[in-house]
């Protein structure tokens, strides 16, 4: 009897291991959303924290797959995946962002970038928009995440791995070349 007991102990003990390593592995993202990029904007904020005592430079970064387009207002036209970040900080002194790989963070320090967040009825941070017909059909943030960037010449080379809200892997890439903006003294939002 008791070696029975021992024996149907450690069975349940090997099923609730098994099952707690599943737990925690995100699942694959559906396939609504791209993972592969054409277009991209880089758009410089300067020292857009200064007033709050945070010197770093701000960028935002602006990702559209096949089939979208911003039309002269700056709003999204056709269908596909928008995935932008509001805020990626650098030292002051850059330029544009430097090759290396940035962590999603709200510190505001150099090489991070402002994990996906629902702030006051909007996301902000890192998002994905899923588009259709020019109109937003699904949406989620990304709130952890790891986004690499290296150059060849003018090309970025840009991989991005991350988990969605729902708690689902994601992963994108981009290699081009980024339409840069100035956006120093201006508002970051962007229509949406």
């Amino acid at each position: 009897m008791t070696q029975i007991r021992t024996y149907c102990l450690l069975a349940v003990a090997l099923l609730a291991a098994a099952f707690s390593g599943c737990r925690h592995q995100p699942q694959p993202t559906p396939p609504s959303y791209a993972g592969e990029f054409t277009t991209g904007y880089l758009e410089d904020y300067g020292a857009y924290y200064a007033e709050e005592g945070l010197f770093n430079r701000v960028f935002a970064l602006d990702l559209y797959s096949d089939g979208l387009t911003l039309n002269k207002k700056g709003y999204i036209e056709g269908s596909g995946t928008n995935l932008y970040f509001s805020d990626i900080f650098v030292d002051p002194q850059e330029k544009t962002l430097p090759a290396a790989t940035y962590e999603a963070a709200e510190t505001g320090e150099p090489l991070t970038f402002l994990p996906g967040k629902h702030f006051e009825g909007q996301i902000t941070g890192a998002y994905l928009l899923r588009i259709s017909d020019g109109s937003i059909v699904e949406m989620t943030i990304l709130p952890k995440g790891k986004l690499t960037l290296s150059y060849d010449g003018p090309e970025v080379i840009l991989h991005f791995e991350g988990i969605t809200y729902e708690k689902r892997a994601y992963t994108a890439d981009f290699f081009g070349v980024f339409t840069k903006k100035n956006r120093t003294g201006s508002l970051k939002t962007k229509p949406i």
